[in-house]
């Protein structure tokens, strides 16, 4: 493959960009998600789903132990790691460890609980030969993370694999991408499909 831009300065690619008489050369940057102008997530999913939608329906906040602490508006509103919009009143700052859809419960705890022991990721695709077991990989799970070590726990159709992290893992979030490192070499990824807290697991 090659990529035109890829030896290109971001001021090279505008330059060039003018030259051709785009309209994008002089456009903002932004860090937002592009189809959402509002920068709220929300107003995406308001004009495109029932207002009785489970995501958009008020459900319970709980600690790990399913204690309720309060109500929120919609998990749609949380993602994994977040600490605003929890509200106030706790003895220490909290932070979202996990979003049940079938309860509508957000749970919440302390940083320390966002450490992850392992997680269920699926769809895989390797790019070559699949890991041994239990072979000390890297995971990359956010974008430009540095990779985490992990090994390959449990082998399932899927393809997925069960993964430990032996250093634990902050803030795994089910829906965003693992991608796989043998040392400096890319050898696969897929979609987190569950996390493992550590050091208490989440009661259902």
């Amino acid at each position: 493959l090659h990529f035109p831009l890829g030896d290109l300065t971001k001021a090279e690619v505008r330059a060039r960009a003018r030259q051709l008489g785009l309209v994008t050369a002089d456009k903002p940057e932004s860090q937002e998600i592009c189809f959402v102008p509002t920068g709220r997530y929300r107003d995406f999913l308001e004009a495109r789903l029932l207002p009785t939608h489970p995501a958009l329906s008020p459900g319970p906040i709980v600690d790990l132990t399913g204690r309720v602490l309060g109500q929120h508006a919609g998990y749609a509103d949380f993602t994994v790691g977040q600490r605003k919009g929890l509200g106030g009143g706790f003895p220490e700052p909290m932070y979202v460890l996990e979003v049940r859809p079938d309860t509508r419960a957000v749970v919440v705890g302390p940083r320390s609980s966002l450490s992850a022991e392992g997680a269920d990721v699926e769809g895989i695709n390797w790019l070559g030969d699949p890991p041994a077991a239990r072979e000390a990989l890297g995971v990359q799970i956010r974008y430009r993370s540095t990779p985490i070590p992990c090994t390959v726990e449990a082998w399932r159709p899927g393809p997925s694999v069960t993964l430990a992290f032996p250093s634990g893992a902050p803030a795994v979030t089910p829906g965003q991408s693992a991608v796989f490192f043998r040392g400096d070499q890319l050898i696969g990824g897929g979609r987190i499909a569950k996390a493992h807290l550590s050091p208490i697991p989440v009661t259902t």
